[in-house]
């Protein structure tokens, strides 16, 4: 073996390497350039936004940890119009504040009752379950009857798959059908309606989405086809300038505050 070859591949991956970094860098700055003209385009134009729009603040917003009480109480002392929070079953019985069965299962998980209480002294502020079981879910029913809190509880986090058993074990609690549109398909008249038309076959009041996810012309026909369409964002200015031209329902985001200083600089 000719004793140059070790060093020829060296060289060789060395600048394989540089090219690949010198790629992503032009990548990404074209990215930054990109979603820099786009926010000014967002920024110049009139915002025509839902004058009903609800800011619902994302699990474990601003930093606080997920799924827990604090994060509840900050929601509310800020004024949210809700809190998302997920919702899981500890001993396949007790609706408690949780993504996984594993932490449902922990000592200091935090159960659905003591929100549901502390709710109560709000009158008006949503609570979102984006559940993630759906081994009790007439728990969850009895509950906000006994906190008086039905009509103030939406269900996310529903797909195809989940969204007809919920609709039949609690109908008297209104849910989001999720969709993950494609990002390079076109978006036709008939490419809308089959998630329009699905979310109203199920039974549910809206259609909840990412924002980043979400165009223009979709949003519009959900809009139009009487749906009410919540959306969900990272919380970064562009995602809020995005999510606030889709003329949403709801936008649920982990930076609520900024999302208020934001309306507060366009009214």
């Amino acid at each position: 073996m000719s004793k140059n070859k070790p060093r020829k591949i060296l060289i060789f991956l060395f600048f394989s390497l540089t090219f690949v970094l010198v790629l992503a860098f032009i990548a990404f700055t074209a990215d930054r350039v990109g979603n820099k003209k786009e926010l000014n385009r967002l920024k110049a134009q009139d915002f025509e936004f839902n004058h009903s729009l609800g800011i619902i603040a994302d699990n474990g917003f601003e930093g606080n940890k997920r799924n827990s009480y604090i994060s509840i109480k900050k929601t509310l002392n800020l004024g949210c119009d809700g809190a998302l929070v997920d919702l899981s079953f500890k001993d396949n019985t007790i609706p408690v504040l949780a993504s996984k069965p594993k932490q449902a299962e922990k000592e200091n998980v935090v159960e659905l009752e003591h929100v549901m209480k502390y709710y109560t002294n709000y009158s008006k502020s949503l609570l979102c379950l984006n559940l993630k079981e759906f081994s009790n879910l007439s728990a969850i029913v009895s509950l906000a009857a006994k906190y008086e809190l039905t009509e103030r509880i939406l269900y996310f986090g529903i797909d195809s798959d989940s969204a007809d058993f919920v609709k039949r074990k609690n109908p008297d609690i209104d849910f989001y059908f999720e969709i993950k549109p494609q990002r390079n398909k076109e978006t036709t008249e008939d490419y809308a309606y089959s998630f329009i038309q699905e979310a109203q076959a199920l039974g549910a009041v809206g259609i909840s989405c990412r924002a980043d996810l979400m165009n223009e012309s979709l949003a519009q026909y959900i809009n139009e086809s009487g749906l009410s369409l919540a959306l969900i964002t990272k919380g970064d200015e562009l995602g809020h300038y995005k999510a606030l031209s889709y003329s949403p329902l709801f936008i649920i985001t982990k930076q609520p505050q900024e999302f208020y200083n934001l309306l507060k600089r366009i009214n």
